[in-house]
């Protein structure tokens, strides 16, 4: 990952962070494009996964692949040592979608568009901790 997206990464990560406060389980709605309508937030790692995607749709080189997958590209797999009090975490674990997680029509398609979101990831998965200021990001690629 060149030092552009990684800190256009960063700055989208640190406005999720900045928003964990608001999170209410069942009785928050959110976004997970600006382009889609709000659902129902059920779990924090939901909350985490929709304002992920959220705000990555927001950088241009990503609109477009996050539209196309309705919101669902980055998937939140689990979240380390969760303060339920303050809305904090460890360490988020976010890997992209599989193809295999969609209907079989566009397959081909979806499959570049995926290609291309971990091309300029640099990765199949990132991790990244619920800091403000100073986001750590961790690059995995399988």
């Amino acid at each position: 990952m060149d030092k552009v997206n990684k800190k256009l990464l960063k700055a989208a990560l640190s406005r999720v962070n900045a928003t964990l406060k608001y999170y209410e389980a069942d009785w928050i709605s959110a976004q997970r494009a600006p382009e889609i309508e709000r659902v129902r937030v059920t779990s924090f790692e939901e909350f985490v996964e929709i304002r992920v995607n959220n705000e990555l749709s927001k950088i241009p080189d990503l609109h477009y692949q996050i539209l196309k997958t309705d919101g669902h590209m980055f998937v939140c797999t689990g979240l380390d040592d969760i303060n339920d009090v303050r809305h904090r975490f460890k360490l988020a674990h976010i890997s992209v979608i599989s193809p295999d997680e969609f209907p079989d029509e566009n397959k081909e398609e979806l499959c570049e568009i995926i290609n291309s979101v971990k091309s300029w990831l640099g990765g199949d998965k990132f991790t990244f901790n619920s800091v403000v200021e100073r986001v750590k990001i961790t690059i995995i690629e399988e």
